[in-house]
């Protein structure tokens, strides 16, 4: 949080890629457990915890300062459904995994949540390098034809299209867990021996 309130010129542009650089070794640390199977048990609880922590303080900062032409209320929009979303996909998920069985499995993180992140992390990604005050990443969007207003404009409509999917994932999660909520499975009962 210091850095995003540092006077200092590159401060904004250190945000971002410091974002940027969290969010890619974040996906690199997942996809290297997986691939050699390294997982551990506090890894697998820390990784999501972490990566809420760090999505949810940057999407609050922003929706306090939005880079221009954004305002407070446009970005209050998307940051709203995402933070009450993780919220409760994360009770959802502790449910789930005290209830066991199929009610934990029906939460397995699927494509629209991994398409929510992508969607996210990029138009965050983006929204905070609009927020540069060097004229380094405006020299980059100008190579390409654009102003640093569209590509924030666009990263903007990015991220309530992520806000969006964020939503329909929660609400396929709660079809998935549905009939956990209104039948449980039946208590096993001990055979007597």
């Amino acid at each position: 949080m210091a850095l995003w309130y540092a006077q200092h010129d590159l401060a904004q542009l250190l945000v971002a890629v410091l974002f940027v650089t969290a969010s890619v070794t974040d996906w690199l640390d997942g996809y290297i457990a997986r691939k050699f199977e390294i997982a551990t048990a506090f890894g697998a609880f820390l990784d999501p915890v972490a990566d809420k922590i760090m999505v949810t303080a940057v999407l609050i900062l922003m929706s306090i300062e939005p880079p221009p032409p954004i305002s407070q209320t446009q970005m209050a929009v998307p940051v709203v459904v995402m933070c009450c979303r993780e919220v409760t996909m994360s009770a959802l998920r502790e449910w789930a995994a005290s209830a066991g069985g199929a009610a934990h499995k029906a939460v397995k993180v699927n494509s629209f949540g991994k398409w929510k992140t992508a969607l996210q992390m990029t138009s965050m990604s983006l929204l905070l390098f609009c927020k540069d005050r060097t004229g380094r990443v405006s020299g980059i969007f100008e190579g390409v034809h654009l102003t640093v207003l569209q590509v924030s404009y666009v990263s903007w409509l990015l991220l309530c299209a992520a806000a969006s999917l964020a939503a329909w994932s929660l609400a396929i999660y709660f079809a998935n867990v549905w009939t956990h909520f209104v039948a449980p499975p039946a208590p096993q009962r001990e055979k007597a021996a």
